[in-house]
């Protein structure tokens, strides 16, 4: 989608740098405005749709069909953002929601057609379309599955949106993009654009261009990128030093794809390929004698302590707490979500950086006592979405209020200190992958709302505003 919105670009019918509402004003005002560019290179705020729709009951693949016009008004139902637009890189399918019907509306045809048109029957694309419709019968096409107890069952995506994914392609058509974005058969401005990266407020760049990865491998630049939609992957790579195109697409998850890519391009370049290093078993830290906790300003929350000469630290995920060790203050992890770094700014203040994500400021949460929570219903003004919170004798819960959901969601609220709790999520789908982090509002000795936001970033939703509206 990133190339349709720089052809539109290139034609003069849109700049990069103008406001999204100039051609989508029925997204809110924000601090500062949300540029196209903004929205190409993931740096936009936007909260991510999919995470929106699985609290709310309706999860992508799961007894709805969603199409884009679902999708864009939650997005545009969201009155605030994860961060001012500029400030940080976080991958967000919500922004090529957006970009999609962007394009719709300055072309004056379905980006599909759009597509089409312009870009993939030009470069010979011809098995290349948007899924649109799951329902459309597709010649050749394999079905998608996923592990089950018997082997395995069908996993297809059944949803309608598209534009951050849903690309129904071959791996001969997948060569073809490859080869025009390589010899420089889209024009100079596209490719261009394509893989600038991403430039922020404070002028540092992320390796992320238009749409495309960039990265480098044994000394060589690599454009590439990666995707999941139910029960199909796909991994594509282009390295132009050596003009090695690589392009793998599954039916199911059998392997690491990334990995298997990147050792198709050593044999590729005459070199052995590099074996993922095994990962030993991750011996779960003791408990900390004592802890701390730590507060971002998107209000995710970490609790670090020390265990003998290990810190600890724990996101909160469903991965478990995290050694770290190290001399001085930078410190060193090796987690499921890849590399961590941890440094320490101040005896209250410390930077954590995971391994492809944006690097998050924590500040020292005093401690303190407990408070009685007020019962009652809560409602979400960007979700348009109540929940109930209650007590029972296992503590505080929260259950989605909505007897028309196809999901049934319940998060058990863990304390932490103060006003803050870890909020461990059950549901029926599970499209919820991990926990959320709430900090609750407390007024004259009663609770007068409570934000929430994800583990670690994890989920593309920060500081999702609720208010008490009844006891």
């Amino acid at each position: 989608m990133a190339a349709q919105v720089l052809l539109l670009a290139e034609d003069g019918k849109l700049s990069l740098d103008d406001d999204i509402r100039r051609y989508l004003p029925e997204m809110p005002v924000y601090n500062r405005p949300v540029t196209i560019y903004h929205l190409l290179h993931h740096i936009s705020g936007i909260r991510e749709y999919g995470t929106l729709l699985a609290l709310k009951g309706y999860p992508r693949f799961y007894r709805t069909v969603h199409d884009n016009d679902t999708a864009f008004a939650l997005i545009a139902g969201q009155r605030s953002l994860n961060f001012e637009p500029g400030d940080h890189f976080e991958y967000n399918n919500s922004n090529y929601v957006l970009l999609t019907r962007i394009v719709e509306r300055v072309s004056g045809m379905s980006a599909t057609e759009f597509g089409r048109q312009r870009l993939f029957k030009p470069l010979g694309m011809t098995a290349t379309s948007w899924r649109n419709d799951a329902r459309t019968l597709v010649s050749g096409r394999a079905m998608a599955y996923r592990p089950a107890a018997a082997g395995y069952e069908l996993f297809m995506p059944t949803e309608n949106t598209y534009g951050h994914g849903a690309l129904l392609t071959t791996v001969a058509d997948l060569e073809r993009w490859n080869t025009a974005l390589i010899s420089g058969a889209l024009s100079d401005f596209v490719t261009r654009h394509l893989l600038a990266p991403g430039q922020l407020n404070d002028g540092s760049t992320r390796p992320y261009g238009s749409g495309i990865i960039l990265s480098d491998r044994s000394g060589q630049p690599v454009f590439h990128h990666g995707g999941i939609t139910a029960g199909y992957y796909a991994e594509l790579w282009a390295l132009p030093r050596s003009r090695i195109s690589i392009a793998l697409l599954c039916n199911a998850n059998v392997a690491n794809f990334a990995e298997l890519a990147g050792q198709a391009a050593d044999v590729a370049m005459g070199l052995p390929a590099q074996k993922p290093v095994a990962a030993s078993p991750m011996k779960p830290p003791s408990a900390p004698e004592t802890t701390a906790l730590f507060r971002s300003a998107g209000g995710e929350l970490v609790s670090v302590g020390r265990s003998g000469e290990v810190t600890v630290v724990d996101l909160f995920t469903r991965g478990g707490p995290i050694g770290f060790s190290g001399s001085g203050k930078a410190l060193l992890a090796s987690t499921p979500l890849g590399r961590a770094d941890l440094t320490w700014v101040s005896d209250d203040r410390l930077l954590l950086a995971i391994e492809n994500r944006e690097t998050m400021r924590f500040e020292r949460v005093a401690p303190a006592p407990a408070k009685p929570l007020t019962q009652g219903r809560y409602l979400s003004r960007d979700l348009r979405t109540h929940f109930q919170l209650s007590r029972d004798a296992n503590g505080y819960r929260l259950d989605l209020e909505d007897p028309d959901a196809p999901d049934q969601v319940t998060f058990r609220l863990q304390w932490l200190t103060g006003e803050n709790y870890r909020a461990l999520v059950t549901s029926r789908s599970g499209a919820l992958r991990d926990d959320m982090v709430i900090t609750f509002d407390q007024k004259l000795q009663r609770t007068t709302g409570f934000s929430m936001s994800s583990v670690a970033g994890l989920q593309g939703v920060d500081m999702l505003k609720f208010v008490r509206t009844s006891e």
